[in-house]
Formats: structure tokens, C-alpha cells, sequence
């Protein structure tokens, strides 16, 4: 999966513990317990490797908000909603729902921190 520079940075830095995403079909497949590599935009030249420690499914953004607001604080529902929007649309939304990953960093892994 790919992320911009700075969650990339947060999760490569072990600060940031979930990923917001559509639960599209390619999220449907993710497991409790698989390992993903997140690759930093735009070059993708360098990577983290994490490991899947809970899976949470929502119904819309709005109810994925009310799951993880106190961990998003910094912003207010209607920003959170729009800033999934940048990337998902509303057809999306209501099709596929939306899920929170918890990860877990693999550090002193051997791919923790991928490069090229």
C-alpha cells in the first residue's frame, strides 16, 4: 500500500498504530496477522514493513470517524469525511464501507525499512 510522506514518516517513526482505508475488495482480503510493506509517495524508494493487529469494518466515514475521533481530535468530523473523500468516493463509500487497520511496526525486522 502507499502512503504520503507524512503518515509514512509517523508510521516509520512507530507513531502511527492505524490505516484508514475503503474496505474494497483488495482491503477485504487483509487478515489479523498478514504483514504489509507501505511505500512512501512519490518515489516509492523506501518502505516499512508492519504487521496486522486488528481489523475494525464501518458502514460510511461518518461511523469510521466516530471509532477513531479520539484519536483524530486535531480535525473535525466534517474535515475527516472530506479528507477520505480526496480519495474514495461516495458510490465507493456506501458499496465497500470503510475499515481501520491496526498495525504494528516490525522493527528490528529485515525488511523493516525497505530502500532502493
Amino acid at each position: 500500500m502507499n502512503l504520503h510522506p507524512g503518515p509514512f514518516d509517523r508510521m516509520k517513526g512507530g507513531d502511527k498504530t492505524d490505516e484508514l482505508r475503503l474496505n474494497d475488495e483488495k482491503r477485504q482480503r487483509v487478515k489479523v496477522g498478514d504483514h504489509i510493506i507501505f511505500s512512501k509517495r512519490p518515489d516509492f524508494t523506501e518502505g516499512v514493513k508492519v504487521k496486522v493487529t486488528s481489523l475494525k469494518c464501518y458502514k460510511s466515514f461518518e461511523e469510521l470517524y466516530e471509532g477513531v475521533k479520539g484519536r483524530y481530535s486535531q480535525c473535525t468530523k466534517e474535515e475527516f469525511i472530506n479528507g477520505m473523500r480526496e480519495y474514495y468516493s461516495r458510490e465507493d463509500e456506501e458499496k465497500f464501507g470503510a475499515l481501520e487497520i491496526g498495525i504494528k511496526l516490525l522493527r528490528g525486522h529485515p525488511l523493516d525499512v525497505i530502500t532502493q
